[in-house]
């Protein structure tokens, strides 16, 4: 809750101030098929945060597990002097949950996913060997690989494919691979066979996706449909975006007039961060569920990028020397869930994995009319935010 948010300007001038306190112009000169475009964007939600008190609302509640860093959340919002309450997770995260920072490859490389060094060979080789020991560490179910952007994860699989990597992931693991598609319409048949594999009796999945793509957000993976996160780098958003760099921009100005606030450089760090707890969230659904996240990015053990990570995860965040031992501790926690692994597992996982290759080769049974999966749930979220667009557009109330 709050006692007040920052009010609109008020005056004479009402609509001038508004605009240089909430609005920023952008002129998108056309190109190609793109068209001109005249942009006014508002870059503080605070406004509508001083709508709602102006109402006379005397208490705004925020509630949601992934509002961390909640300082910038509140900056964000023109809040002052909040009342914040961040609790533990309801799991017993000593026993129910693994969280390191793999900051070395097996290689004892380090592992640091900017820009430049995620396109080098050495590097998508070392992923590719973290993410095969990592996968063949899981007993069972699926484990989620979020990239930090369609780009990095298509190169890396790219890569990957050539190179035989993929081939290693799959033997070593015995898991069926599969990709987050670009376009949602081609979700739903990648939801189905994800949850085919890792159906009792299946050989596991392991589901390559994105940070704030579709499968980090608004998609229920408990229990055996999820037991591992890995995130291999911090998502960042395009720094040459327009937006991004109008916002940036807003904040470093606004930061300059009241030396107060968010500059635009802690917003663009926390934005990526807040894409890393949305997707650790995967991991844990419920009191009883259990699970591993893993953060392959040397910078998680940097103070600054600690700061910013769920309470639940920081708090339980260890830092393995070495790959090896990161390695070890996962396999001792599955152990300890009850999920032991060995020969015959790995065994028992290829003949399932074997399985279930011929029968998808032969074609999935009909669908019965009568029974919803996780791919109708998909399609429904999908169609719901299509048709709040078009109503937005034409200027409707949202349902």
């Amino acid at each position: 809750s709050v006692p007040g948010a920052d009010a609109p300007p008020a005056g004479g001038d009402d609509a001038k101030a508004l605009g240089d306190a909430y609005y920023r112009v952008h002129v998108a000169e056309g190109g190609g098929d793109a068209p001109a475009a005249l942009c006014y964007w508002c870059f503080s939600p605070g406004l509508a945060v001083s709508e709602l008190l102006a109402l006379g609302a005397r208490s705004l509640l925020f509630a949601s597990g992934t509002l961390s860093p909640l300082p910038s959340f509140a900056a964000e919002l023109g809040l002052r002097k909040p009342s914040v309450l961040e609790n533990p997770h309801v799991i017993d995260a000593a026993t129910q949950l693994y969280a390191a920072v793999v900051g070395v490859a097996p290689s004892a490389r380090p592992l640091k996913s900017t820009w430049a060094v995620r396109s080098r060979p050495e590097y998508k080789a070392d992923l590719g060997a973290v993410v095969a020991r990592v996968a063949a560490a899981v007993p069972r179910g699926g484990v989620l690989v979020f990239f930090p952007s369609y780009g990095a994860m298509d190169d890396a699989l790219s890569a990957w494919k050539r190179t035989g990597v993929l081939d290693d992931i799959e033997r070593r693991s015995g898991k069926v691979v599969l990709s987050e598609p670009r376009k949602a319409a081609d979700m739903k048949a990648v939801i189905r066979s994800f949850d085919a594999a890792v159906a009792p009796g299946g050989p596991g999945a392991l589901l390559l996706a994105v940070c704030r793509g579709k499968v980090s957000e608004g998609m229920d993976f408990a229990d055996d449909k999820c037991r591992c996160v890995v995130v291999t780098g911090l998502p960042y958003a395009p720094a040459k975006d327009r937006k991004v760099r109008g916002k940036r921009s807003f904040l470093d100005d606004k930061k300059r007039q009241n030396r107060d606030g968010l500059s635009g450089g802690a917003w663009y760090d926390q934005q990526a961060a807040r894409a890393v707890n949305q997707a650790l969230g995967r991991a844990i659904r419920h009191k009883g569920d259990f699970g591993a996240v893993l953060l392959c990015d040397e910078r998680f053990a940097s103070p600054g990028k600690r700061a910013m990570l769920s309470k639940w995860i920081d708090d339980s965040l260890k830092t393995p020397a070495s790959f090896q031992e990161a390695e070890d501790g996962l396999r001792a926690f599955f152990r300890g869930n009850g999920l032991g692994g060995g020969a015959a597992v790995a065994e028992a996982k290829r003949e399932a994995k074997s399985a279930f290759v011929c029968s998808s080769r032969r074609g999935p049974d009909a669908p019965d009319p009568g029974k919803r999966d996780s791919g109708d749930a998909f399609d429904d979220i999908h169609q719901f935010m299509s048709r709040t667009r078009d109503d937005a557009k034409r200027g409707r109330s949202p349902p």
